[in-house]
């Protein structure tokens, strides 16, 4: 039920019984029907002239080792910088190596860049938190890495999605479709969206079990109970005869992220998955989530637009606005001392517990139309510390210290606050 805590017992089904109608058999005799399908896109044709070669991208595949990075307390602290899979070794192999990907809308005669020469780098075990405002094109990136951009009117134009060793971007649908809910799952925002309204969750599981491994339907119904157990789901074999909306919206995710996990995947996208839940389930979705990928070594792409979730989870952090990352490092340094005043003003945004008389700022302004995007920087109009020289040519993502690379010709020194003063929270204990 909507209200339902996560560990209480459930509630009996509509007329006192847990059980459903056998499901309508499909066309080979068997009772497990596909679920509706998404429309696959076809994938643009990639300007190569524009893009670098193959040799290009970093080695993709497995390694040994584990990623643990340290729990700290506090929104502002983060877990970046933990022990084991080290996000600055290169001797280990990206999961997903993502080099000056471009993904536009074209309408009429005008071209929305969506996501214009993003880079990112994932290692097995490793946490990347993408952060920006709504519309700054999070999900769109998220969708082309899997060819899940609705098409027309989005078309890939360039750059490369290295999957290990696998350049995404020129494999063909067939490929792409192996992939989705094997080697690379998603977990989306909303579950009662995601989930099939008429089938019994149980079954949903089973369905994304046998779409990539040959086992019978007793075998998969198995290890969907396993799966279901496994993320924390109490009274897990009584809940596979559960349809979705006869669970809680803690519970609908945690049947979504065991989809997620059914395949063992390498790299798990999550498009903001805790945003439709409270704080106490959110929490416990967080935790959940960041168990399992150490357990398991899964890459996660975690899409969210919270810095408060990103020091909850991400070892790293991409900063992205009007389609492009402008800053990006370990988690720990950009919640201390960011480079680019986008982030610093973002996470001003973020409430701090036991600070109660800190002013809530805004970010002034409203982005760019990503059809009319500015010469120079795209946040200059927004920028408290704008001259003139970025209003001009192209301005590079460049090292600034430490982890920290930003796309900002004046960036913030450490303790510097963006009117050009010393930060007062750098003087406090």
């Amino acid at each position: 039920m909507p209200g339902e805590d996560i560990g209480e017992e459930p509630q009996p089904l509509e007329g006192g019984s847990s059980h459903h109608s056998p499901l309508p058999a499909d066309d080979s005799g068997n009772r497990h029907p596909p679920l509706p399908a998404g429309i696959s896109p076809t994938r643009g044709e990639i300007d190569k002239t524009e893009t670098s070669a193959a040799a290009d991208l970093p080695p993709c595949g497995g390694s040994e080792g584990r990623a643990r990075p340290v729990a700290r307390p506090g929104v502002r602290q983060g877990r970046g910088g933990g022990q084991g899979t080290n996000p600055d070794d290169k001797s280990v192999s990206p999961v997903l190596a993502v080099r000056g990907l471009e993904t536009e809308f074209r309408i009429g005669r005008s071209v929305y860049h969506a996501s214009n020469g993003v880079d990112l780098t994932i290692r097995p075990g490793e946490c990347l938190g993408l952060v920006g405002e709504s519309g700054s094109g999070k999900s769109v990136t998220a969708m082309s890495l899997m060819g899940l951009v609705p098409s027309p009117p989005g078309v890939i134009a360039g750059g490369r999605i290295g999957f290990k060793g696998e350049d995404l971007a020129d494999a063909p649908d067939g490929r792409i479709r192996a992939l989705r809910g094997g080697a690379v799952s998603h977990v989306f925002q909303d579950p009662l969206a995601t989930l099939h309204p008429l089938f019994a969750v149980g079954d949903q599981v089973v369905e994304a079990i046998r779409a990539h491994q040959p086992l019978g339907r007793k075998a998969a119904a198995e290890k969907a109970r396993d799966l279901l157990d496994l993320v924390r789901i109490p009274n897990a074999a009584r809940r596979m005869k559960a349809l979705p909306h006869e669970l809680s919206g803690g519970l609908r995710q945690r049947v979504s992220i065991a989809i997620a996990l059914a395949n063992d995947p390498d790299l798990i996208i999550a498009d903001e998955p805790t945003t439709a839940l409270d704080v106490t389930v959110q929490a416990e979705v967080l935790r959940l989530l960041d168990e399992l990928r150490r357990e398991r070594r899964t890459a996660v792409l975690f899409i969210t637009h919270d810095f408060g979730v990103v020091s909850e989870i991400a070892d790293k952090v991409a900063v992205m606005y009007a389609g492009r990352i402008v800053e990006t490092g370990k988690t720990a340094e950009i919640l201390a001392r960011p480079a680019h005043p986008y982030t610093r003003m973002l996470i001003d945004c973020v409430p701090v517990m036991g600070e109660p008389e800190r002013r809530l700022d805004a970010v002034p302004g409203r982005p760019p139309a990503v059809n009319r995007l500015p010469p120079g920087c795209a946040f200059a109009d927004r920028c408290p510390r704008v001259r003139p020289d970025c209003r001009e040519g192209e301005i590079e993502l460049e090292p600034k210290r430490g982890s920290l690379e930003a796309r900002c010709l004046y960036p913030l020194g450490p303790g510097e606050a963006l009117s050009g003063e010393a930060d007062p929270r750098e003087a406090r204990p």
